[in-house]
C-alpha cells in the first residue's frame, strides 16, 4: 500500500512534472507517463479488476478531459498530451504505473503493476459537460516491479 505522498514522492523522483493532485497522471518531461492513479475511489471493482483480483492482466483507464482540447488526443493541449504519451507506452522502456486508492474515505493506494498500452477507443460520458465521450485506453499487464 501507498499513501498518496508517496507516490507523488516516487513520481518525483523518477523525474515526473506532475504531482497527481488534480487528473491522476505524472508524465516524464518528455512526455512518457510513468503514474496514474484513481483519486476519487469511486469506481466499481469491474473498472479495473474483477471479483476483487489485485493483479489484473489488463485495465481500461478513462483518458484525461480537457474543455480547451479540440479533441481527446489534442497534441496543442497541455492535459490531453497525456493522453497521446499513454498511447506510447510500449511495456519495455516505457510504462504506466497503475495505483488505485483502496477506500475513498483513506489515503491509501494499492499498486497495480506496470502496463503497455493495447488500443484506445471512445465511449459515451456520463458526465454531461464531457459531450464528446471519453476515451478509454486499454492497457496490459506487464509486472509489478518498481
Amino acid at each position: 500500500m501507498f499513501t498518496r505522498k508517496e507516490i507523488v514522492d516516487y513520481s518525483v523522483r523518477k523525474g515526473c512534472n506532475k504531482d497527481l493532485l488534480n487528473k491522476g497522471m505524472a508524465t516524464t518531461p518528455n512526455g512518457d507517463v510513468f503514474c496514474i492513479a484513481t483519486l476519487s475511489g469511486d469506481y466499481d471493482d469491474t473498472k479495473y479488476y474483477s471479483a476483487g483480483i489485485k493483479s489484473p492482466k489488463e485495465i481500461l483507464y478513462c483518458g484525461v478531459y480537457s474543455i480547451r482540447a479540440k479533441h481527446r488526443l489534442d497534441e496543442d493541449n497541455y492535459e490531453t498530451r497525456k493522453n497521446i504519451a499513454v498511447t506510447e507506452t510500449d511495456g519495455i522502456g516505457t510504462f504506466v504505473y497503475f495505483f488505485e486508492k483502496t477506500n475513498k474515505y483513506i489515503n491509501q493506494y494499492y499498486y497495480h503493476g506496470r502496463y503497455k498500452f493495447i488500443t484506445h477507443y471512445m465511449v459515451t460520458s456520463h458526465n454531461p459537460n464531457h459531450k464528446d465521450g471519453e476515451i478509454v485506453f486499454k492497457l496490459q499487464y506487464v509486472d509489478r516491479v518498481k
